[in-house]
This record gives C-alpha cells, structure tokens and sequence, in this order.
C-alpha cells in the first residue's frame, strides 16, 4: 500500500481526503445515532408512562366493584395499542385476576428487547386513599430499533453521497490545477536533463504551482547565465595562467609534469611537446638532484601550507640558473587524483643582490657597524662554532650613560656624534676575531672568539671605559662618556645564543642599577635576581589574568579648610593566599616588560569606573582623583583612551588627574608633547610627582601643562630632624616657602607629601601650603571600604 501511494501525488491526496472525511464524518455518525436513540427512548417511556397511568384510571371502577368478568375485555383493549404485548390485572392482595398477551409474543420474546411498567390502583373513600388493585404492562422496543436502523441507513446513504461528491471534486480540482502543472513542469525538469539546455514551464495561472514555475524559469534562467559566467572564467583563467608572468606548472603524485604555463614554455625555451610527460627532475642537472629530492613531501601539506625548495634548473639552450620552487598540494575533484602545483622563480640574478641586501639589512646606517640582527648572527654563529670546538666566547653589553642628556640639551645630531664617536673608539679597541654592533639606541655589543675570551672580555672592558672616559669635544661641548658594561661567557653563563645575550642584558642593567660607568661581569646570583624576575612577571600575568589588581585610596587634604579635596589611586595586586604584595617590586618588574601598558590599562579602568560612583557620594562628589601613570603608557593612542572613557561614565575630564614623575619627563617618548597638550586640551590635568628630587624640575614646569606639584616626602623628613641637624631643617623650610611661593605665582596647586605626624602637619599648615597628603591624616584603604566609609559619613552629615 505504501509503495502504491509513493508512486504518486494524487494517490496520496486522495487517500488523505478519504482518511479525512472518514475520520470526521464517522464519529459524527455515531453522536448523531447516539442523540436519535436516546431521544427515541425518551419518547417511548413518555408515552408508555401516560398509557399506563390513563389505564390504570379506567380500572378504578370495575376494581372497586369487584366486576372481575368485564377486565379481560379492558385488557383485550389495552393490547390494541402499539407496542403493548402483555396485559396484567392484580386485585388488592396481588392475586392475578387478567393476564392478556399479543398476537406477536413469540416475535417479542424472541428478541427479548420489551419493558415492564406498573402502577398501583387506587380510589379514594371517605377521604382516604385505598388500594384496589395493580396494572402491569409489557412494551415491545421492536419499533424504536427499526426506527433507529432506519435513520441510521439513511445517515450512511447521506455520508457516502457527500463523501462521494466531495472526492469527486477534489479528484477534479487536483487533476486540472495540481497534477496538470506538475506534469509540465516534470516535463521540463525531464528535457533540461536530457539535454543540457534550459527548458521553460508554460503557466496561466497565479497560484503556488505558478509561483514554483516562475521560480523554475527564473533558476533556468540563472543557471544559463551561470553557465555562460563559468564558461568566460574558465576561458579567463586559461588565459590568466598562460599569461601570468610566472613559471607555473603541474606535477601528478609522481612528478611527471602534466601542465605548464606559456611563460614557462617562454621562460626556459622549451616546447610543450618537450615537456609534457617527462619528469621534472629531468630538467635539474645532476649535482643538484639531492637538493631537488631533500624537499618536504606535498603528501603531507594541509590545505594553504606549501613547501618550497631552492636548486638548480637546466633551460633548453643548456643554461644553469637558480630556482626557488614553491610546491602546494591539490586533488582532482573529478578523479580524485593528488595533483601538485608549483611555480618555480628565477633568482640567479637575485642571489647577488641578496648578498649585498644582507649586509645592507645587517648594517646601522649611522655608525656603519653591524646593528641588532647581525649581531644575532655572529652571537648566533660564534655559539655553535664554540660548540663545535669546545672553546668559549664572549659578550659584551654597553649603555651609554645619561645619552638622553645629550639629545635633550644638544640636539640629536650631537647624539648623532657621540654614537659615531662611542663606535669608532671601540671599534679601534677590536682585535681579529672580535665583531662590534649596534643593537639598538644607545647600546653597543662586541663578541669576542678565541681561547683566551675570558679573560679578553675584561681587558676590552676596561679598555673602553679608558677610551670613552677621556674628555671628548662635540659641537663646542667637552664632556666624557661614560657606560654601563655587562659581560657573559659561553658555555659558563649560557647554554644558547639567546640565552648568552640575555645573560649580558642582566648583567648590563645590574651594573646600570648599581651605580653606573663600571662592568659587571654575570654570576649566578644575577642570575637569580632574574628569575626572581620571571617569578614576578608571571605573578603579574596571574593577576591580570584572574583580576587580583585593586585599587586604595589616600586622601589628600586641603590643609586651609581641612577639608577632603582630592584622593590618590593606588594600585595593590592582592593575593588569594599571601596578601597584598609590596607594590615597588611589582611596578618595577611590569616597567622592564610590556606588563605595564595592561596594568595601566586597568587601572585607568578601575579608576574611571569609581570616579563616576563618587558622584552619588556627598562627600566624594567634588573630590578629584590622581592616577599613577608610566612612561611606556605615553602612546599616541592615550589621549583618545581616556577620553572615551570618561564620555563612557559622563565624566568631567576636570576630575581625572595624571600623576607623572621627572622620570617620564626625561625619557625618549616619541610626541611626548603632542601626547600632553591632547590630553591637556581634553580637560584632565597632570601633577609633578616627588618634585624637588630631579635636577631639571624647574624647566618642566615651563614645558609641560603642569597643574599641580606633589612636593616629595623627604623635605617633611628634614624639617621634622630639627634636633639632629637644624641647619638643614631650617634650610628645607626656607626652601619649601621659597618653593611654595613660586608655584602660587604660576598658579600652580601644591600638595605635601610624608606629613605623618601632628607636628608635620603644623609644619606644613605654617607654609601656607595648598595641600597635604600622608599617615596623619589616612593610609591607604581599599576602595570598596572606602566608597562605604563616605556613604556612611555622608548619610551622617546628611542627617
């Protein structure tokens, strides 16, 4: 039956109407009977009931009279009336005196489908009801069933005409506007197979099928077009890979070559005949088949990887040149077969220039020496050659001391000179064996090979700081060099080329963190000191990470109100297990690395974030807040980041404070200007941190957009040593005025750092200074305590 209806639409639509109609119409049917059967029986039991009670009445009299003779007659009576079979007359004390049955007994008590009816005869006497008797009556159902049977027929003959007309017209209607266009569009379907051609569907009407018709026509019409699109591509790309000025061609899986491009065929002076169906080793002269055949197997490449290998290549008229092969891997999606696509390039002519560019790129353009990365190349060399040998080799890592100066106070081409002038004096220290660079800015490196390198290392490193110690005249300006020198041995400091310039590196910088103009020869405590380091920079990638950064607040207070008017943002990486963490260390370890840049990215978020909740805090709402930033977050991209950040939270540029020390002030930063005035001219503005301590802090205050001064904590120190040296804490006081007064006339803001005492602050209130900050007045506390503390203190005030 499945297999029937699956042959066909229609069959299917018209064992669905049929299945339908039967499940609706059936069970319609079946009320309808039910309802009509009880209707009729309700009918029947009214009228037997009204029968019995009339008969009943009729009989009081000859009951009552005892004319017991003339009951058979009221009985024969009785059975007159349809439907009544058995007629039965009880006196008074239940002795059957009648008993009268139909003609049709043996009909009713075949089926067996009859009822019995009984009332009680009674008179009144006296004003009392008397029992004179019973009537009893049998009924025959015989008529309601054939009633019923009869309405039933007629209901089925009803439903078979209306299912018939019904099926009959959907037959008709799925003929003429389902099966008809079906068939023509299978049709079309059948010719555009058969043929390859576009075959449309005729259509008239506006309906579903028409609308998948027109759809049909439309994608008929499409793919032609289609065609005839992938026809003019393919032609294209035909002609693109014929033309394109690159040595193009194909191997099948055993490197017979299956197709070239005609600017192969031009290239190298052969013919298609001549190497169509030969392998391409063919063509590799004999010396070079090892490199040829040492390539990477295509076999194993994914798709967008390819392998590539350099070799010689033999032309038609026999000349040798240098190839470059790039190989990828492809199947036929016909076949199947693995195909390899390659194209090979001619660089005879560009292994000369190679050479030369290889200098050129290994070469600083200023001093002439090798620069950062031919010096890896030598350290990198030198490292396997003493590998090799067993010998040693060393490194030499200088700084120049203070070359910022130069460049600030000279101009750069006098930084220019002294690069030159550092160059050619340890360039003429060198002996054979001995390679210098310039690895970047201000810092030199020298390699040195041979037995006796280690103890070589160290008489060039005195020697050089001899040389550049000498008094030197640049631009009119006499002065002497001087450098932090770091020095590595391998095997002994390294077991690799990179590990033996770090090693240099960290000696370097230890010399430069331990007075300067001296070298330092590495160990393994230094060594410690950078793991100590690698430890700490993977705290901060854990902090940063799971979010461990928080930030406390110190207040700062306006000493001549006594009043809260500003607060410092302090950063803390919080520990789960061991606690806050000394901040220096962390700050000191992220400044070496990129680290920085994240943590400054966070706390300028956090920071934001929380200015904006100080305003729904009375006590908070006018208070600005500083935040500490780092020279390496001086990018051009600063300015437009807090900006957005503050339009983020609504924010006035006015409440965010940039607090800066002379360290950032001196360093190198490219537009470090142009960085300040943007975001000076975005509203924020910038306090001098630990000022007093630097030896140009006056000019900065004429350079920069400066709005405050935060006058370091070790002027407040002095002072408060009055009784162990009074004369400089007279001198720190009277500087301290001095210092004040001026920031007043360059309407400048000062904060006091270090006030922890009582008698610091008085100190302080008697200079008649702006601002203070310090112990004596709050430490720092975390910012969610904080944030509470004011809410409480202002719900207080409030009330």
């Amino acid at each position: 039956m499945r297999a029937y209806l699956g042959k066909s639409i229609h069959r299917k639509f018209m064992a669905l109407m049929l299945l339908t109609l039967l499940v609706v119409n059936v069970p319609l049917l079946a009320i309808y009977v039910g309802v009509m059967k009880r209707s009729l029986n309700d009918e029947f039991n009214d009228r037997n009931n009204a029968l019995l009670t009339t008969n009943a009445a009729s009989l009081e009299k000859p009951l009552w009279d005892f004319d017991y003779d003339s009951l058979p007659s009221w009985a024969d009576t009785m059975l007159l009336e349809k439907n009544i079979c058995e007629v039965r007359i009880y006196d008074h004390r239940e002795t059957l005196l009648v008993s009268v049955e139909s003609a049709t007994q043996d009909h009713w008590y075949s089926h067996g489908d009859h009822s019995v009816l009984s009332t009680i005869v009674e008179r009144e006497v006296d004003g009392k009801i008397v029992k004179v008797g019973r009537l009893q009556l049998h009924f025959d159902h015989f008529g309601i069933t054939e009633t019923i049977w009869s309405v039933v027929l007629k209901s089925l003959l009803l439903m078979s005409i209306s299912i018939g007309a019904i099926l009959l017209a959907a037959l008709f209607f799925n003929r003429y506007w389902i099966d008809r266009p079906i068939f023509r569009l299978m049709k079309a379907i059948a010719a555009t197979q058969a043929t390859g051609r576009k075959h449309l569907v005729e259509f008239t009407e506006d309906d579903e099928i028409a609308r998948v018709s027109a759809s049909f026509n439309d994608m008929q019409n499409k793919l032609e077009s289609e065609s005839l699109r992938i026809k003019r591509a393919y032609k294209r790309l035909t002609d693109w890979h014929n033309n394109t000025p690159a040595l193009l061609y194909s191997l099948d899986s055993h490197g017979v070559i299956r197709a070239v491009s005609d600017f192969w065929l031009a290239e190298t002076g052969y013919g298609k005949a001549e190497v169509i169906g030969r392998r391409f080793s063919d063509f590799i002269p004999e010396q070079h088949l090892a490199e040829y055949f040492n390539k990477p197997d295509t076999r194993g490449l994914k798709a967008g990887e390819f392998a590539e290998v350099t070799c010689a290549f033999r032309k038609q008229d026999g000349t040798i040149i240098d190839i470059l092969i790039r190989e990828t891997i492809d199947s036929d999606s016909l076949t199947g077969e693995q195909m390899t696509l390659a194209v090979m390039t001619d660089f005879t002519s560009m292994r000369k220039a190679k050479d030369a560019l290889r200098v050129l790129a290994e070469t600083d353009s200023l001093t002439g020496l090798m620069n950062r990365e031919g010096v890896a190349n030598v350290i990198r060399l030198g490292v396997e050659e003493a590998s090799a040998t067993g010998s040693s080799m060393g490194l030499l890592f200088l700084d120049m001391d203070r070359f910022k100066w130069v460049n600030d106070n000279l101009g750069h081409g006098a930084g220019d000179e002294l690069l030159q002038l550092v160059s050619n004096r340890v360039s003429g220290l060198t002996q054979e064996n001995e390679f210098v660079g310039r690895f970047g800015g201000d810092e030199f490196a020298v390699v040195v090979k041979g037995e006796n390198a280690v103890d070589r290392v160290v008489e060039l490193a005195e020697a050089i700081q001899q040389a550049l110690g000498e008094t030197h005249c640049i631009r009119g300006h006499d002065f002497k060099v001087a450098v932090s020198i770091g020095i590595a041995i391998y095997p002994d400091h390294a077991k690799s080329a990179s590990e033996l310039i770090k090693s240099a590196d960290v000696a370097m910088y230890h010399r430069k963190n331990s007075g300067r103009n001296g070298y330092t020869l590495y160990d393994q405590k230094l060594g410690q000191h950078a793991g100590q380091f690698l430890e700490i920079e993977q705290l901060i990638n854990q902090a940063l990470a799971n979010d461990w950064f928080e930030l406390h607040l110190q207040p700062i207070i306006d000493i001549q109100e006594d009043r809260m008017t500003g607060l410092e943002a302090l950063l803390r990486l919080n520990h789960p297990e061991n606690g806050l963490m000394p901040p220096q260390q962390i700050i000191e370890t992220a400044e070496k690395s990129t680290q920085i840049l994240d943590i400054g990215d966070r706390v300028i978020d956090l920071a934001i974030e929380h200015l904006a909740t100080f305003q729904t805090i009375p006590l908070l709402k006018d208070c600005y807040l500083t935040v500490n930033l780092s020279a390496a977050q001086f990018l051009p991209g600063l300015p437009a980041k807090l900006a957005t950040k503050l339009m983020q939270h609504g924010l006035p540029p006015e409440k965010l404070v940039l607090e800066i020390t002379e360290t950032v002030l001196m360093q190198e930063i490219e537009h470090l200007g142009e960085i300040f005035d943007a975001i000076s001219a975005l509203g924020c503005r910038f306090a001098l941190d630990d000022f007093g301590t630097g030896y140009s802090s006056l000019s900065y205050l004429n350079e920069f957009p400066v709005s405050i001064l935060k006058i370091d904590r070790s002027f407040v120190r002095m002072m408060a040593d009055a009784e162990s040296h009074p004369v400089r804490a007279q001198k720190t006081q009277t500087l301290l005025q001095g210092i004040v007064a001026m920031t007043h006339e360059l309407n400048l803001d000062v904060v006091i750092e270090g006030v922890e005492t009582e008698e610091d602050a008085e100190r302080v209130h008697d200079l008649a200074a702006d601002m203070a900050q310090g112990y004596y007045y709050s430490r720092p506390v975390p910012i969610d305590q904080f944030i509470e503390d004011a809410r409480w203190a202002s719900g207080a005030m409030a009330g």
